[in-house]
């Protein structure tokens, strides 16, 4: 279903001529700078999760974040829903409905992937069969520009972008405590698909 919307708008010139609809790396330097600000909060608030985990891959991040977005910006562009995750997917009969679409930007593709896969995903297998299958449904629809290669290539760095949103949690609400519990769980869960598909060198 994912690919199916991706397909749809995939390349479409149109996407960028929409005034309200901004690229997904515009904000790419101040999100970097909110990292900088609040990873040491971020360890604080979830040093049980995973977070102490994530050490390396923030370090990492100081240097890296604004060109990885840059280096994602660079490949294939299409709709993103940007918080593509369980909470806001339906499911009716064969069909998925994706609601909640208030941050919706365009960009790569990997971005939704990773986000979905992170928060979705349980266990330390790697989620290249998934991947696998969603670029499999890309080529059903027509898309034969983006290789699995340079798909999961872009999804390894989409995946250390998460991390650095979700290491801005202390800049956001979160509610009355399911938000807590939520990003507890998904901090874990990025955690194991960080070591499981996106390893440090």
């Amino acid at each position: 279903s994912v690919a199916k919307l991706h397909a749809h708008f995939w390349q479409r010139d149109d996407l960028a001529e929409q005034f309200w609809l901004l690229p997904l790396e515009i904000d790419a330097r101040m999100r970097s700078e909110l990292m900088r600000r609040s990873k040491d909060r971020f360890r604080t608030m979830f040093s049980g999760s995973g977070a102490a985990g994530l050490d390396a891959y923030l370090m990492e991040l100081e240097v890296s974040a604004v060109s990885l977005c840059h280096e994602l910006s660079a490949g294939p562009r299409t709709l993103l829903h940007c918080d593509l995750r369980l909470d806001n997917l339906f499911f009716r009969d064969d069909d998925v409905l994706f609601i909640d679409w208030q941050l919706v930007r365009h960009g790569n593709p990997s971005n939704d992937l990773a986000y979905l896969l992170s928060s979705g995903l349980n266990g330390a297998a790697s989620a290249e069969p998934l991947l696998a299958q969603y670029h499999a449904s890309l080529v059903s629809a027509g898309i034969m520009s983006w290789s699995l290669l340079d798909l999961m290539a872009d999804y390894k760095k989409a995946l250390r972008i998460v991390l650095m949103n979700l290491s801005c949690v202390d800049q956001i609400d979160l509610g009355n405590g399911r938000g807590t519990k939520l990003l507890e769980v998904w901090i874990e869960r990025l955690r194991l698909r960080l070591m499981a598909d996106s390893p440090l060198s």
